[in-house]
């Protein structure tokens, strides 16, 4: 198996195919594309008042009037088995991009606020975490209770720092590897006279 990565390269990954799903992010561009490779199944949507301990955890407003659209996300490569569960939360005042949602299985709730709304995704704030997989979770994804799984909760900001959308993704750990490549600035050089 090999790969070929926008400015990274092509890499001989394995000789043999793994069930996972690697993911390389340098922008909101990567996300955009990732999302257009998933197929979106909605579970359920439910509307809430957001209260301190989940506004704290998800970086909402306390006492917030928003919905949550849970879905099962499947590879269009691979549909026979979940990728991951993903929660995305949003204000109420974007519930039209509800029923867009479920007609546009491919396309991240946040970017179709960004074209409802005009709203302009100029940041993501990304928390990595690893969790222990509970019994129900583990069973809509196919996964063995009490396993390990990563919770991505990304954070999803317009360019004065305005929250448009969060969402938390649970992937088990045999689904999913993050990629990240940084490099050491470059520093202008002195010229002395």
């Amino acid at each position: 198996m090999v790969s070929r990565r926008k400015r990274v390269g092509t890499r001989v990954e394995a000789a043999t195919p793994s069930g996972g799903y690697s993911q390389s992010l340098a922008s909101v561009a990567d996300l955009v594309h990732v999302a257009e490779t998933h197929i979106r199944d909605v579970q359920h949507v439910r509307h809430f008042v957001a209260d301190i301990a989940l506004a704290r955890r998800l970086g909402l407003e306390p006492g917030g009037h928003c919905f949550c659209m849970s879905s099962i996300k499947v590879d269009v490569s691979q549909r026979h088995s979940p990728l991951c569960w993903t929660d995305v939360y949003a204000d109420r005042m974007y519930a039209q991009v509800i029923p867009l949602a479920e007609q546009c299985p491919g396309e991240l709730i946040a970017a179709l606020i960004e074209k409802e709304f005009g709203r302009r995704i100029d940041a993501v704030d990304q928390q990595v975490r690893p969790v222990q997989l509970n019994a129900d979770l583990a069973a809509r994804l196919n996964a063995a209770p009490g396993s390990l799984g990563l919770n991505i909760i990304r954070q999803y900001r317009d360019d004065q720092g305005g929250l448009i959308a969060v969402s938390e993704i649970v992937y088990p750990d045999d689904r999913f590897t993050l990629v990240m490549q940084m490099k050491r600035e470059k520093r202008a050089a002195i010229i002395e006279p």
